[in-house]
């Protein structure tokens, strides 16, 4: 809290005695910890302030504690012994400034989300992403006392729902929305983010930069699978909230994985380039390849005609497909 006082006052000077340091630092800082203090313990302390002077904090105990050291510090400043803990109301306002904080976070991830929402054009409604979204607008200047009567502490526990989300990865996907919109409109699914890839690798010459760079889109596209190829307009807010949970999952086990989908996401111009040059007639040739590699089953006939396209036959199943039967002829 402390910290926070010098970018208030207006402290900058080259030459000062004590009287000027007591007069400028010294009395300023203490009248500051107990007009703080006071609006803590009065729970008048407005929530723009709260997040300036605890968001660092993330835990309970260390709000506590924060709090515990300028109740020291005021105690000392009129001459009272100092706490050894914190009383009952302290505590209570303290874990009111911890339930605020962690509203803020869900705040952030929700915002996202409803973002993500429209770049993903789902038409469904979100009622547990808008309710943190309004809740948070609703306080914006309001003051501590004024939050958390019982109905909006269960709002926020619905809000956990965020909570298995990294706000990296939201982020990431969010800020890359140019290189995901791409590759929605130019692949239906991984197959045909394979196709591409092989492609494009046979073109490269083996040069370590390029390969690295049409594997990197193998990755994010592998990673973001569910997002990018799952979610459409009529995606619930529970069904996006799962997907976005399994793409967090999957990249928590890539420490590099933003660095590398921010790398991909610059490049969007490099992807329509290679996507022109290679044309449709390569991948298309490489999927049907791909689909008879893992559907198809070649039948050879033994004995009667020794016509060639009469003895050798391919049939594609794919699910619960009729197959498709293709000879030679």
């Amino acid at each position: 809290i402390i910290k926070h006082l010098f970018s208030e006052l207006n402290l900058i000077t080259e030459h000062f005695d004590f009287r000027i340091f007591h007069e400028q630092i010294w009395a300023p800082t203490l009248k500051f910890c107990d007009e703080v203090f006071q609006s803590i313990i009065n729970q008048t302390i407005v929530l723009s302030k709260v997040r300036v002077y605890f968001s660092e904090y993330t835990k309970p105990d260390s709000i506590e504690n924060e709090i515990l050291q300028l109740h020291s510090v005021v105690q000392h400043y009129r001459n009272l012994k100092p706490p050894d803990k914190l009383n009952d109301p302290l505590k209570n306002v303290a874990n009111k400034i911890h339930l605020y904080l962690r509203s803020e976070r869900y705040y952030l991830v929700a915002h996202l989300i409803s973002e993500l929402k429209v770049m993903f054009k789902i038409k469904t409604n979100f009622e547990i992403v808008e309710s943190i979204i309004d809740m948070k607008q609703a306080h914006s200047d309001k003051k501590i006392s004024d939050v958390y009567t019982t109905d909006q502490i269960s709002t926020t526990n619905i809000a956990k729902k965020l909570s298995s989300l990294n706000l990296e990865v939201i982020q990431a996907v969010n800020s890359n929305s140019i290189l995901i919109t791409w590759i929605k409109e130019n692949m239906s699914d991984l197959n045909e983010v394979k196709a591409f890839v092989d492609v494009c690798l046979t073109t490269c010459d083996d040069n370590p930069l390029e390969i690295d760079r049409i594997t990197g889109l193998s990755s994010v596209c592998t990673n973001l699978a569910p997002l990018i190829f799952e979610t459409n307009e009529n995606t619930s807010c529970d069904k996006f909230l799962i997907i976005c949970s399994q793409i967090t999952n999957n990249v928590e086990k890539n420490a590099n994985f933003i660095k590398l989908f921010d790398q991909v996401g610059k490049n969007v111009k490099y992807w329509e380039e290679l996507k022109w040059s290679h044309g449709a007639v390569e991948e298309t040739t490489l999927l049907q390849f791909d689909n008879i590699i893992q559907n198809g089953t070649f039948n050879l006939k033994v004995g009667g005609s020794s016509i060639l396209n009469e003895m050798i036959s391919l049939s594609i199943k794919r699910g619960i497909e009729e197959p498709k039967c293709f000879t030679l002829g």
